[in-house]
């Protein structure tokens, strides 16, 4: 995603230079995607709250409409990857928890026993 908005991010940069326009209008675009590093960094602030949305769209969307709605997709994936990690993680913890639990273990061991001894009977009448 970096390089993607570097780069689109560097020749809009170009071509807005090349007709002879200021430098103050891509100042605030070149300011979060003038490089990779800083296009990366830029992500980074904006899924981790480091930096509003606002201020990477708005003059993100100077380039182009598809970069802002890439923008979001990237937001989006970060998001829900974060939270599936986090839900993972969750379930995984409560799950060492439930089998540590000492009751569970019985009560786990004595539905075992039970489902063994109706087995073992059921194999004797048929003997």
């Amino acid at each position: 995603f970096a390089i993607l908005f570097t780069q689109a991010v560097t020749s809009h940069a170009h071509d807005v230079m090349k007709d002879g326009a200021a430098l103050e209008e891509t100042q605030s675009l070149l300011q979060h995607w003038s490089s990779i590093s800083v296009s990366m960094l830029s992500l980074y602030m904006s899924i981790t709250g480091g930096i509003n949305w606002r201020d990477i769209i708005q003059p993100l969307n100077e380039v182009g409409a598809v970069y802002t709605a890439v923008f979001i997709g990237y937001i989006t994936l970060a998001q829900f990857a974060v939270l599936n990690i986090l839900t993972g993680v969750f379930c995984q913890n409560a799950i060492e928890s439930a089998a540590q639990d000492p009751e569970l273990v019985t009560q786990h061991m004595v539905q075992q026993r039970e489902t063994l001894v109706k087995r073992l009977e059921t194999l004797f009448s048929e003997i």
